[in-house]
């Protein structure tokens, strides 16, 4: 690497000395006359796409090149939209599962109360924000091994409401998937709840 960026004498290149040595070195790497701004180009733009060029990198590169630091991140910053937020991305869904795995290690207190007749709830899986699918239930036993025996109460066409499903199989979930909720009667509509 020395050789590379000193003179035969070993002298620091001058500017114009320097630029005539690199078109030679590539030229013999690659059998092809190559531009040095399109080197500085490729090379600043590599590192702008690095996910390890730091701030400071950058502003050493701008100051390099001299360019304002905006105008090297519009000028050779070519990642697209997506490329640019994966890190952030990244981090939050690292920070989110962080979070999560803290969450279910700790003992859950919410259900404590839960008793035989206590409304309960529970998310389908893939239930999403935008189309929650969410299940209404009511504790019929509790069980051995913090599990419940749960009566169904479906969903009717009007929305909102519920009205009690009779399943010949067992609906069995474990304490920890509910989660206690509010239910009121409708009055003068015996059997529907919301």
């Amino acid at each position: 690497m020395k050789d590379l960026l000193e003179t035969d004498k070993g002298k620091p290149f001058s500017g114009p000395a320097f630029s005539t040595h690199m078109k030679s070195v590539s030229y013999h790497l690659t059998g092809v006359s190559v531009n040095l701004h399109l080197l500085r180009s490729s090379f600043v733009t590599y590192c702008y796409g690095d996910s390890q060029c730091t701030d400071a990198m950058k502003d050493s590169l701008a100051s390099a090149l001299r360019h304002t630091r905006k105008q090297a991140q519009l000028t050779y910053d070519r990642r697209n939209s997506s490329e640019k937020k994966s890190l952030a991305v990244s981090l939050a869904s690292e920070l989110a599962e962080n979070t999560i795995e803290s969450l279910s290690a700790q003992p859950s207190d919410r259900n404590a109360g839960l008793d035989k007749g206590s409304w309960v709830a529970l998310t389908v899986e893939g239930s999403t924000l935008a189309n929650p699918n969410i299940l209404l239930a009511r504790i019929q036993n509790l069980m051995p091994g913090r599990r419940a025996s749960l009566l169904w109460f479906k969903a009717t066409a009007e929305k909102g409401l519920y009205a009690f499903h009779y399943d010949e199989a067992s609906w069995i979930e474990s304490l920890d998937a509910l989660v206690p909720v509010q239910v009121k009667e409708i009055k003068n509509s015996p059997g529907l709840y919301k």
